[in-house]
């Protein structure tokens, strides 16, 4: 039986521990996906861990399969651009640089990235880890540049810049339009952001948007349509509709039953779309 071929991307965090990239995008494909953007996660998709004919074939199976592999998103956890120790800041640029080169052996033309996290209990001053945010995002972009990869710097509450118009004016003082924006629906709205008015201002540099819910108090991915979730759909799909993002669409949900919950929140953005 052929199933239908979905209009949203989905991306692989709720499938890394037990799939590997290949894995997970048979499985997808035979779940209707056919844009997906990969974690990047030892055992599931790792540079260090992939040889160029492995690298080769995962892009030789996504073209013959008729999938677009849209991005390849950094375990943001685990790394930290705009730490203070040197060390930290170097290893976090060679990982960064790993992916982006990842990224251009399997065909895709994006890397999303965390823009650095603060000390929670005494954060440095911010003209410091802004410097160090611009500094790694020069190094990295000529390497993107040269390799044909774009840069998307993700909003994250645990980030030095969460929210969208931090998002904004840090990279309009970088000075490089180039460098996108993936938005990330459920940690705005932990944030309690107004979604059209974000959404309407990084349009300039939106290149993907991470669908999913959260809980008020505690930051999740969930499914769409479940109790607690905050996410004001109705608003999110008008603003989907008026600012014609469909093609930035990305499924991010974070679960122990990915296959029903992706099919619940598509179908729930799909009723009000």
């Amino acid at each position: 039986m052929t199933v239908e071929a979905s209009p949203f991307g989905v991306n692989t965090y709720s499938y890394m521990y037990g799939m590997t990239a290949g894995q997970c995008l048979s499985h997808l494909m035979e779940q209707g996906y056919r844009r997906v953007e990969l974690m990047m996660f030892p055992g599931h998709l790792w540079p260090a861990e992939l040889s160029p004919a492995e690298r080769q074939e995962l892009r030789r199976f996504a073209g013959a399969e008729g999938i677009e592999i849209t991005g390849l998103n950094q375990p943001n956890m685990d790394l930290n651009l705009t730490g203070a120790t040197p060390e930290m800041r170097a290893y976090t640029l060679a990982l960064m640089r790993g992916g982006l080169e990842l990224a251009a052996d399997l065909g895709s033309t994006a890397l999303v990235i965390g823009p650095g996290k603060p000390n929670g209990l005494l954060p440095l001053p911010r003209e410091t880890t802004l410097a160090w945010f611009h500094d790694g995002l020069a190094t990295l972009n000529a390497v993107g540049k040269r390799l044909g990869v774009q840069l998307l710097v993700e909003n994250m509450p645990m980030s030095i810049l969460p929210r969208a118009a931090d998002l904004m004016t840090a990279l309009a003082e970088h000075g490089d339009d180039e460098i996108g924006i993936a938005y990330d629906i459920a940690n705005a709205a932990f944030l309690q952001e107004d979604l059209a008015e974000s959404l309407a201002l990084l349009k300039p540099r939106l290149k993907a948007v991470h669908l999913s819910d959260t809980r008020a108090d505690v930051p999740e991915h969930r499914a769409f349509d479940t109790p607690q979730g905050i996410v004001p759909l109705a608003t999110l799909a008008r603003s989907i509709t008026d600012l014609d993002l469909g093609s930035a669409l990305v499924f991010e949900i974070i679960s122990t039953n990915p296959d029903a919950d992706l099919k619940q929140s598509a179908a729930a953005l799909t009723r009000r779309l």
